[in-house]
């Protein structure tokens, strides 16, 4: 996600988190999928390539015996700020109440680039006005 992140910048970039919900409630990340190769990146917008996201997706969730699925997203804000923009709320609001995504609280991954040093922070979706800060325990 770095090397993707720094490649691109200074626009943004990002990915799909796809991964599975443990027992105790923990979000276990197992694949990062790219943007694809028609995703759009701009200083203040990154659109990922949905399609060739999807046949990804489809190809773990397969290959784990439909265990891994679709968590989140993630992508950099490369001069912005270390939390979920409006935008950012709002497609998560989206893929919320989207079925087909079965993700009722996606995860939204933001990192930013600080002194040659990436910064991370993750959140979960709780609902329109609440946007939970989690804590990563391992990288």
């Amino acid at each position: 996600m770095e090397a993707d992140a720094a490649e691109h910048a200074p626009d943004e970039s990002g990915g799909m988190l796809i991964g599975y919900w443990s027992e105790n409630g923990d979000a276990v990340i197992t694949n990062v999928v790219a943007g694809g190769p028609s995703a759009i990146r701009r200083p203040n917008r990154f659109v990922p390539d949905g399609r060739w996201q999807q046949k990804r997706l489809e190809e773990i969730y397969n290959r784990s015996g439909r265990r891994h699925t679709y968590l989140g997203d993630w992508h950099s804000h490369p001069a912005g700020a270390l939390r979920p923009s409006r935008r950012d709320r709002a497609t998560a609001r989206k893929i919320a109440r989207a079925i087909e995504a079965r993700a009722p609280q996606p995860l939204t991954l933001i990192t930013v680039e600080d002194e040659h040093r990436w910064r991370w922070r993750v959140f979960r979706y709780r609902s329109r006005r609440n946007f939970k800060q989690l804590t990563v325990t391992r990288f």
